[in-house]
């Protein structure tokens, strides 16, 4: 047996197919009979495919509001890296409480 999920999706598929298709065939080849028989071209078939696409619009977002999206199990959170203090005499790197070598603690550079 399929699983559940992969049938719904199957199913939802099938209704925007046919909630596309058959409004926009329907109406409109309507409009082209009743054109063909009134003398009317090209006016009815455009009403009737401006019909067909207002059911088709109306179709789709009756589809979208009536299936929630589904959640997916959020990620646990990883731990933020440690804040480094920020002392702005550039000592972070010294071992033992010394400067590291070369550095004065200025940013210019010494001709």
């Amino acid at each position: 047996m399929r699983d559940r999920n992969s049938l719904r999706a199957l199913a939802i598929a099938g209704e925007v197919g046919f909630g596309v298709a058959g409004p926009l065939v329907i109406c409109t080849g309507l409009g082209w009979y009743l054109d063909g028989q009134w003398g009317t071209k090209p006016w009815l078939v455009l009403i009737g495919l401006a019909l067909g696409l207002l059911s088709m619009f109306g179709t789709f977002y009756r589809l979208a509001t009536a299936f929630p999206a589904q959640s997916r199990p959020a990620k646990p959170a990883a731990a933020p890296p440690a804040a480094k203090k920020l002392t702005g005499d550039n000592t972070d790197d010294a071992r033992d409480g010394e400067a590291p070598p070369g550095n004065s603690g200025s940013t210019r550079s010494n001709p």
